[in-house]
């Protein structure tokens, strides 16, 4: 679970964090002035979170967080299968676009690349190309941090994390 410490605030939930340390650090990057535009933003990490992020956590669940007697196989299928529901009308979304919310990265798209990065990774951007385009987009941004697979192959390695995170 991300954590984040920040003097005496303890904060967690990383849509949360995202959020705070822009808000917190940003200079007024990455948050739409247009009070409509930030509606816009805030709808798309709502929505990355309840419908994209919720079955992965349910596949996570099942597959590798549960001890093996709880996990449901039947869990993963309908999880996948509510995952990709979501990722459609998303992805339509996504066409012919940059970012979420008009013509500059906002929260949502930071909230969008792990999220739907985590998504590619369980094999679940397989039909929709707007959102694979609009991951790799996001994680060629020089402060881009690792790739869920980079950072999970690292893990298993036995190496350290890497640390490529810098100001975006």
């Amino acid at each position: 679970m991300p954590v984040l410490l920040d003097g005496d605030l303890v904060l967690n939930e990383s849509s949360a964090i995202t959020m705070y340390l822009v808000e917190r650090y940003g200079d007024g990057r990455y948050i739409p002035d247009a009070i409509e535009d930030r509606g816009r933003m805030y709808q798309w990490i709502l929505f990355l979170v309840t419908e994209i992020e919720q079955p992965l956590w349910r596949i996570a669940l099942h597959t590798a967080i549960y001890p093996e007697a709880e996990r449901r196989p039947e869990e993963c299928a309908l999880a996948k299968r509510d995952c990709r529901r979501m990722l459609a009308p998303l992805d339509r979304h996504m066409a012919d676009r940059n970012y979420f919310v008009g013509a500059e990265p906002t929260v949502a798209d930071f909230t969008g690349a792990y999220t739907l990065d985590w998504a590619d990774h369980a094999g679940l951007l397989d039909q929709s190309p707007n959102l694979k385009q609009f991951v790799e987009r996001m994680y060629e941004r020089p402060a881009a941090p690792p790739r869920i697979s980079e950072a999970f192959a690292e893990l298993r390695s036995g190496a350290m994390p890497s640390s490529r995170r810098k100001a975006a």
